[in-house]
């Protein structure tokens, strides 16, 4: 359902999600921790746009983290910004 919402929000923002990294969970003290991260590459704006709808749109998981960077293409000597979106969902066990 994350990664859904997500790719139809890149869709129609022209963004690309390049990178869904298996999720992470642990227990601690009766509950189960789950934390998905995803990365999206985009504008400045469209990042910021996604990270807002997800924010209030989305309520199966909250956001804990947005890490925000470029990195180079060296084939075009250019830069693209992207942003790792941290996700966590905390059940009762």
């Amino acid at each position: 359902m994350l990664i859904e919402k997500v790719n139809g929000i890149c869709d129609k923002s022209g963004m690309k999600l390049t990178e869904v990294p298996a999720p992470v969970s642990y227990n601690q003290a009766g509950y189960e921790i789950i934390t998905n991260q995803l990365e999206v590459e985009g504008d400045y704006l469209g990042l910021v746009e996604l990270v807002s709808k997800m924010e209030n749109e989305f309520e199966r998981a909250r956001i804990v983290s947005v890490n925000y960077y470029s990195r180079k293409n060296l084939q075009n000597n250019k830069y693209k910004l992207y942003a790792r979106i941290y996700f966590q969902n905390i059940k009762s066990i």
